[in-house]
C-alpha cells in the first residue's frame, strides 16, 4: 500500500467522538485499520448511524485521494520488476464476496495481490471459480510502466529498465533496491546536464561505485549468491559465480569483497577454489535434533555396520534399528534438513562410486554412508567412473584424486578408460574380438596378449588360469559356447525371448529326447531373429533361460541335446528298430536324424551301443532268437574262456545241442551268455574294449613261445596292433625269433626299464645308414653299458634295436650275423656295396 503515516490514531482525522468510539470500540484504532476495513463492514458497526457513516466513510474517501497525490507509491514494483500503478481494492469493480475473501487473508492493495499465490487464493473459504476468474481478468487490465517509455527518461523508467537488467540474472529484486534507485536516478536526472538515455546513466562509473554501495543491493546480491549455491551444493568457482550474477561494469570487484564477507561470516564455505553454502554437518544434525541413542545409532549406520550388528549392540530388533532410521530420515526430509554432505548427492546420484572410491576422491568418509543410508540410491545403475573425470561439476582436488585413482585402478585402450578387473577386462575384450565365433584357446591368448602389452602379468587379481577363465565365461550369461570350444559374445540383456521360447513351445513335447539341431531346421525365422548361429548355441542359451527352478521337465544333457521329460535315446532307438528291423546301422541313424535332429555320425558313434544284441555284420536284426533260460544257464558253464571265434563257438554249442538250431547262437544270445561279438571274434564283458583284453593276454605270461596262440589269432588286426604297442612301450620284447617275454622276466634277470632305454640312447647317434654291423661290434663299444654286461641273448638286443629305433634292419643278411640301418631293405647288389661300421 501507499507509504502515508498509517500508524497514526484515527483521532487525528478529526471525526466526531461518536464515530470515534464506535470503531475504537469495533477494533478500528489506527488509519491503516480504517483504510483496510471495506466499506460493507461499515454497517456492522455498533452504534454507528448513517450519519457517522457517511462522516466515516468521506474520511476514508479523503485518505484515499492523499494517498495517490503522494505519489512515492503509487507504483509498485512485481517479481519480474515491471512497474504496476497501485489501487486499493476496494476501489476496483470486485463482487462483494471476492472482497470479503481477499480481505480474509490480508490482501487490501493491488500489491498484495499480485504477490499472493494462487495456492493462497484458492484456499480462501467459498472461493471458487467465478472468483478466480474475476480476479483473472482483472490482472490482465495492469497498466505496465514499460522501460522503453516514449518521452523523457524518469527516475520510475530507469528504475523499472535498471531492475529488468537485473533480473535478467536474479530470480526477483526488492522494494527497497527499487525505492533506492529511485533516489539515486532521480539525483542523476536532475543535476541540470540535460537530457539523458538509460545507457548515459549507467555508463557513468561514480552511479555504478553508488549501486555497488546500496545496502539493498549488497542484500539482493548476497541473497542471489546464497540460492545459487544452494542450487549447485557440488561448489561454484568465482567465474561460474560472476557468470550467473548481473553483468555490470566493475561488478567482479564488488563480487569479490562480497564473497569475502560473507565468508568472514561464515554465510558460506570456501574451499579448494569453490564456493558452497554454509550447512551443518551430519553429525551436527544429529546432535542438534536427536536423543543419544538415536544419534548413535544413526552414526553407526552411516560408518557402514549393518542392521543386525547395530540391533546387538543397542539390544534391538533388525526391524526395529531400520524403522528407527526411517523415522530420523523422515524429520530431515520433512524439515528440509540439509547438511554439508549433501554436496555430494549429485555425485553419487549420477555415478557408479563405491564407498572406497568416493572417500579416495572427495576425502569425505562420513558423506557417502550418509547420502546411501538416507536416500538409499541404486547401485550399479549410474554412468560409469571414467564419465566423471569429464564432470564440468567436479572440483579441481576431486579431479586430482580421480586421475591418481583411474591411474592406479584403469589403464588407457586407445580412447577407452578400462578398469583392472577381470571382468571388465573381459568384458571389453569379448565385446571387441568375440563378437564371432572365436576358439577359446585364440581368445586366452588375446587376453595374455592383453595383459603382457599393458604390463598386467603381475596383478593377483587377474591372474587366472586357462580353466578357470573357461568355467567363468561358461557361467556368463553373455556368452554363447558352439562345437569345438568355441565361443562368442552375445548381448542376452538386449533381447526379449519371451517370443523364442513361445515358438520352440518345448512345453508339448513329453517324455522325449531331442537335439537342438532338431529346432534350429525348423524355426529359421526365430534363429534369425535372434541371432543364434547353431544348435550349439541355441542349445547353450536354452540353459541360460531355462533355469531348473522354473523348467524342471527340461534336462539339458551333453550339447546339444536336451531331454523333455522322461524321454531317453535307448527307448527312442529301440522304438525305431521294431518298426525298422531288420536295418542297417547307416540307414537306421538317418530315420533317427530325421525324427530326433541327432547328427547321423553322432548316432552311430555313440547311439547304437545299446543295439549291440541285435547286430552281426553291419544290420541291427531284432527278430533274433534267443537261448531259452535253462539252455543258456548249462551253455554259460560251458564257455569259460575270456575269447572265442565265432566260429568255434558255434560248433561247440551244436556238439553240446545237436537237436537245436545253430542259428541259436547270434549276436543277441552271444550278449546273452556275457560276450561283446566283434568281427569274426567275441570277447568276455568283463573287459571294455578289446584292446584290453588283447594287452592282458599278450603281456600276462613271463615267457611263451608264438606258438601259444594260432596262427588264425595271430592273424587278427587288432592282436598285431596292440602287440607292436607292447613292444614299442616296453612291456613286452623278443627273446629270440619265436620267443616272447615281458618286463617282469626282464627285472628277474637283472634289467630294468631304464637300462634299456640307456643302451638304446647310447647305440642310436653309432648306427649310421648303409653301414652293417655286429652285436658283437656294438658291444665292444657299449661296453659300459649294463645292458651289454648282461647274460642276454645277441637276438634279444638285435631285435630291441629293431623294434625302437629307426631303421635298423634283420632281414636275410642277419643269418650271418650282419645288421645294418636303412630307410628301406636293400637288394643284395646294394648289400654288398654298404661297408663294415666297425671295420
Amino acid at each position: 500500500m501507499a507509504s502515508i503515516n498509517q500508524n497514526l490514531s484515527i483521532r487525528s482525522l478529526h471525526l466526531s467522538t461518536r464515530s470515534v468510539n464506535a470503531l475504537k470500540n469495533y477494533g478500528v484504532h489506527r488509519v491503516k485499520d480504517l483504510l483496510t476495513m471495506p466499506m460493507f463492514d461499515l454497517l456492522k458497526v455498533p452504534n454507528l448511524g448513517a450519519g457517522s457513516i457517511a462522516e466515516v466513510s468521506g474520511a476514508i474517501q479523503a485518505l484515499k485521494t492523499s494517498l495517490r497525490e503522494e505519489g512515492d507509491d503509487y507504483f509498485f514494483l512485481d517479481g519480474q520488476g515491471y512497474l504496476h500503478t497501485d489501487f486499493i481494492l476496494s476501489d476496483l469493480a470486485l463482487s462483494n464476496r471476492c472482497l470479503r475473501g481477499l480481505n480474509s487473508i490480508g490482501i487490501y492493495s493491488l500489491k498484495d495481490l499480485v504477490n499472493s499465490s494462487l495456492m493462497d487464493l484458492k484456499g480462501i473459504p467459498h472461493f471458487g471459480k467465478t472468483s478466480l476468474r474475476e480476479l483473472e481478468d482483472l490482472l490482465k487490465k495492469f497498466k505496465i510502466i514499460h522501460f522503453n517509455q516514449k518521452g523523457p527518461l524518469t527516475a520510475e523508467g530507469f528504475a523499472s529498465q535498471f531492475i529488468l537488467h537485473l533480473n535478467r540474472a536474479l530470480e526477483k529484486s526488492s522494494q527497497a533496491l527499487y525505492r533506492d534507485l529511485l533516489v539515486l536516478s532521480g539525483k542523476f536526472l536532475n543535476d541540470g546536464s540535460g537530457p539523458l538515455t538509460y545507457l548515459d546513466i549507467l555508463n557513468q562509473p561514480k552511479f555504478l561505485q553508488e549501486v555497488y554501495g546500496l545496502t539493498s543491493f549488497k542484500i539482493a546480491l548476497e541473497s542471489h549468491v546464497l540460492v545459487q549455491l544452494r542450487q549447485n551444493r557440488c561448489g561454484l568457482t568465482f567465474n561460474q559465480l560472476e557468470d550467473l550474477c548481473p553483468s555490470l561494469d566493475g561488478f567482479g570487484a564488488f563480487l569479490q569483497d562480497l564473497l569475502v564477507f560473507l565468508v568472514q561470516e561464515k554465510k558460506i564455505l570456501f574451499h579448494r577454489g569453490l564456493y558452497y553454502p554454509t550447512f551443518p554437518s551430519i553429525l551436527s544434525c544429529l546432535d542438534i535434533f536427536f536423543q543419544e541413542r538415536d544419534r548413535q545409532l544413526y552414526q553407526l549406520r552411516i560408518q557402514g555396520f549393518t542392521l543386525e550388528e547395530i540391533g546387538k549392540e543397542f539390544k534391538l530388533s533388525r526391524e526395529r534399528v531400520r524403522q528407527i532410521i526411517k523415522e530420523m530420515n523422515d524429520f530431515l526430509t520433512r524439515e528440509q534438513i540439509i547438511c554439508q554432505e549433501d554436496s555430494y548427492r549429485y555425485f553419487i546420484q549420477n555415478y557408479d562410486l563405491s564407498a572406497q572410491q568416493f572417500e579416495k576422491i572427495f576425502q569425505d568418509p562420513l558423506a557417502y554412508g550418509y547420502i546411501q543410508t538416507r536416500f538409499n540410491y541404486p547401485k550399479g545403475q549410474g554412468r560409469p567412473l571414467k564419465e566423471l573425470f569429464l564432470d564440468p561439476k567436479l572440483p579441481d582436488y576431486a579431479l586430482d584424486n580421480l586421475k591418481s585413482l583411474l591411474n592406479s585402478s584403469y589403464i588407457q585402450v586407445e580412447d577407452d578408460m578400462v578398469k583392472k578387473s577381470k571382468f571388465v577386462i573381459h568384458r571389453y575384450l569379448l565385446t571387441r574380438y568375440a563378437l564371432d565365433q572365436i576358439s577359446f584357446l585364440d581368445y586366452f591368448s588375446i587376453y595374455k596378449q592383453f595383459m603382457t602389452q599393458h604390463k598386467l602379468e603381475g596383478h593377483p587379481s587377474l591372474f587366472v588360469l586357462p580353466h578357470n577363465l573357461m568355467t567363468k565365461l561358461s557361467a556368463s550369461k553373455e556368452i554363447l559356447w558352439s562345437f569345438g570350444r568355441k565361443l562368442r559374445y552375445y548381448p542376452f540383456y538386449s533381447y526379449d525371448f519371451s517370443k523364442l521360447l513361445k515358438g520352440l513351445a518345448l512345453d508339448r513335447y513329453k517324455d522325449v529326447e531331442y537335439s537342438t539341431r532338431y529346432f534350429f531346421t525348423r524355426h529359421p525365422q526365430l534363429m534369425e531373429a535372434y541371432d543364434l548361429r547353431d544348435e550349439y548355441e541355441l542349445h547353450n542359451l536354452l540353459r541360460k533361460i531355462c533355469p531348473p527352478e522354473d523348467y524342471p521337465q527340461i534336462q539339458f544333457l551333453r550339447m546339444p541335446n536336451i531331454r523333455l521329460g522322461r524321454g531317453h535315446r535307448k527307448a527312442q532307438m529301440l522304438e525305431l528298430l521294431d518298426l525298422h528291423s531288420p536295418i542297417s546301422s547307416h540307414d537306421l541313424a538317418r530315420l533317427y536324424e530325421e525324427k530326433y535332429g541327432v547328427n547321423r555320425q553322432s548316432v552311430i558313434a555313440t547311439y547304437m551301443k545299446c543295439l549291440e544284441p541285435y547286430y552281426y555284420k553291419g544290420v541291427y536284426d531284432k527278430e533274433k532268437k534267443i537261448l531259452p533260460p535253462e539252455i543258456l544257464k548249462d551253455f554259460q558253464g560251458q564257455v569259460t574262456e575270456d575269447f572265442y571265434f565265432l566260429q568255434d563257438l558255434r560248433d561247440q554249442f551244436q556238439e553240446a545241442y545237436p537237436h537245436l538250431d545253430p542259428g541259436y547262437i547270434n549276436s543277441r544270445s552271444i550278449r546273452q551268455l556275457g560276450y561283446k561279438v566283434y568281427q569274426d571274434y567275441c570277447i568276455s564283458t568283463k573287459y571294455r574294449y578289446a584292446q584290453d583284453f588283447f594287452r592282458s593276454i599278450l603281456s600276462k605270461e613271463a615267457m611263451y613261445s608264438e606258438d601259444r596262440f594260432s596262427r588264425k589269432f595271430w592273424s587278427l588286426a587288432n592282436v598285431i596292433s596292440n602287440f607292436y604297442w607292447l613292444k614299442k612301450n616296453f612291456s613286452i620284447f623278443h627273446y629270440d625269433s619265436t620267443t616272447i617275454v615281458n618286463l617282469d622276466y626282464l627285472k628277474s634277470l637283472g634289467v630294468s626299464r631304464q637300462s634299456l632305454v640307456s643302451f638304446l640312447e647310447a647305440a642310436d647317434p653309432l648306427l649310421m645308414n648303409n653301414r652293417t654291423f655286429t652285436i658283437d661290434d656294438l658291444k665292444n663299444h657299449l661296453g659300459d653299458e649294463e645292458l651289454c654286461q648282461k647274460n642276454l641273448p645277441d637276438s634279444f638286443l638285435a631285435y630291441l634295436l629293431e623294434d625302437h629305433l629307426d631303421g635298423i634292419c634283420l632281414d636275410r643278411f642277419y643269418s650271418q650275423g650282419l645288421i645294418y640301418r636303412s630307410s628301406r631293405h636293400l637288394s643284395p647288389e646294394e648289400f654288398k656295396n654298404c661297408r663294415p661300421l666297425w671295420p
